[in-house]
């Protein structure tokens, strides 16, 4: 009797169905060109973000309306950020054209920076959809920061001859 309630079970769905791929968030890196800069003034970076093999996100601004794109938002009070989005490679998914960015990607940035001296965390949220071939998953997102220090560029005086 034991043994026919054992045959009358249903299969291990493990056995049977292929692995649901688990996503692997990107890495993200933020970095700034000079560690100083003059108080209201600019500061140029990048933010690098890579995605896993097998995994993009969607170039901004996105191929479609509907599509997620990686976008990167100042969390810093008075500070500006100005991002230039690199264009993606066109990709065909599931019948669809898709520009879309895979592996690393380079943003550049342009910061307009406060009037006060003093030091600066210059932090930024990295939003993204990672998606597969076949689907997407949930948005998702990322903050990274830089140290910034805020200085007046001293004038150098001439000698008296």
């Amino acid at each position: 009797m034991l043994a026919v309630a054992a045959l009358a079970a249903p299969p291990d769905p493990s056995v049977w169905q292929e692995p649901v791929p688990k996503e692997t968030p990107p890495k993200v890196a933020f970095t700034l060109a000079s560690k100083t800069a003059r108080p209201g003034g600019t500061a140029k970076g990048k933010v690098v973000v890579t995605f896993a093999s097998g995994l993009h996100g969607y170039q901004n601004p996105p191929t479609m309306d509907y599509m997620i794109p990686v976008a990167l938002d100042c969390l810093t009070k008075d500070v500006v950020l100005k991002p230039e989005y690199p264009k993606g490679v066109v990709k065909e998914f599931v019948g669809e054209k898709a520009a879309v960015y895979e592996g690393a990607v380079s943003i550049p940035v342009s910061l307009k920076l406060p009037k006060r001296t003093g030091k600066l965390e210059v932090k930024v949220k990295v939003n993204y959809q990672q998606c597969n071939d076949t689907g997407c998953f949930p948005p998702s997102s990322q903050t990274v920061s830089a140290n910034l220090n805020l200085t007046r560029a001293k004038t150098l005086r001439k000698k008296k001859p």
